[in-house]
C-alpha cells in the first residue's frame, strides 16, 4: 500500500457498505466543486480510500478539501484527524441492498436466507453491520457528524443545511437547490456508470436487480424478510444497541437522534 498522510482539513464520508455513502459524496463534492459530475468516475475526485491505497493512487495531488470514501471501521479513521461525516442506514435495508450488491459484483450464488446468516453473524467484509454501527455511535467527537440515510430521503434540504454548518460552508439557496437536484436519485441512475465499481452500468431486472443505485427506497426489506428474521434482527439490535440511543421508532432503525 501507499503512504497516506492525512490533512486538517480531510473530510471523510465513513459508512458500513450500502448505507448512502456514495449519495452523500456527490452530495460533499457539490459544496466544492461546480459543476457537477466532471470526471470520468466519482472515484477520480473523492476516492476510495481502501482501493486508492492498495492501488497505490497518488491521493496528495488532489484538490483540498479532499473528500475520501470509506468503509474503515471508527478507530482508524478517527485516529487521521480532518472532519467525519458517518452515513447509518436502517440494517434491514442494508442487508437486502448488500444481497442484491454481493450477487452483481461479486458473483454471490447463495440464496437470500443464506446471506441474511453470513450478515448477522459479520461473515461479509467489512464484518458486522451491527459493530460498525455502534463503534462510530457510542460517543462521536466534535469532528463527527452522524447522518442518518432516512432523513435524507424524507428531509434533504435540512440534512444539507446541517452538512453545510458542520462543514462551516457557506452556499447559496440557488447552489443548495444545484446540489439537491444532481444528487437526486434520478440523475445518479441515470449516470450510474460515473460511480458504480468499475464503472458499470448495470441495468436492474427481475433476476439480479443488481444496479449500483438500486431503488434507494425505505422498508424495502419487508419484502425479503421473513417473520423469523424479523425477530431475529431485532434481537440482535437490542444486544448491540441497548445502552445507546439507538432503536427501532415507527418500524424504522434510529440511531443518534
Amino acid at each position: 500500500m501507499s503512504p497516506f498522510t492525512p490533512r486538517v482539513d480531510d473530510i471523510y464520508i465513513a459508512s458500513y457498505p450500502r448505507s448512502g455513502t456514495t449519495w452523500v459524496q456527490v452530495i460533499v463534492y457539490q459544496i466544492y466543486n461546480d459543476p457537477p459530475y466532471l470526471f470520468d468516475h466519482l472515484s477520480q475526485v473523492s476516492p476510495f480510500l481502501e482501493v486508492a491505497l492498495r492501488q497505490n493512487d497518488d491521493l496528495d495531488g488532489l484538490t483540498r478539501p479532499r473528500i475520501i470514501k470509506t468503509h474503515l471501521p471508527q478507530p482508524y479513521i478517527s485516529r487521521l484527524g480532518g472532519k467525519q461525516i458517518y452515513v447509518m442506514r436502517d440494517g434491514r435495508d442494508v442487508l437486502v441492498s448488500y444481497y442484491f450488491f454481493c450477487k452483481t459484483y461479486y458473483g454471490y450464488r447463495q440464496s437470500f436466507n443464506d446471506f441474511f446468516e453470513q450478515f448477522m453473524s459479520g461473515r461479509v467484509q467489512y464484518g458486522s453491520w451491527f459493530q460498525h454501527v455502534a463503534a462510530w455511535t457510542a460517543d462521536p467527537s466534535d469532528s463527527t457528524f452522524l447522518l442518518r440515510y432516512e432523513d435524507l430521503v424524507v428531509d434533504i434540504n435540512s440534512c444539507l443545511d446541517r452538512i453545510l454548518r458542520f462543514l462551516g460552508a457557506d452556499v447559496s439557496r440557488k447552489e443548495q437547490a444545484r446540489i439537491i437536484a444532481n444528487s437526486a436519485f434520478t440523475a445518479m441512475r441515470k449516470e450510474e456508470h460515473l460511480f458504480a465499481p468499475g464503472g458499470k452500468n448495470v441495468p436492474a431486472n427481475s433476476e439480479v436487480d443488481g444496479a449500483f443505485i438500486r431503488q434507494g427506497r425505505i422498508g424495502s426489506w419487508k419484502e425479503h424478510f421473513s417473520a423469523s428474521q424479523i425477530q431475529a434482527f431485532e434481537e440482535v439490535t437490542i444486544k448491540h444497541f441497548g445502552n445507546q440511543k439507538c432503536h427501532m421508532v415507527d418500524d424504522h432503525f434510529n440511531c443518534g437522534g
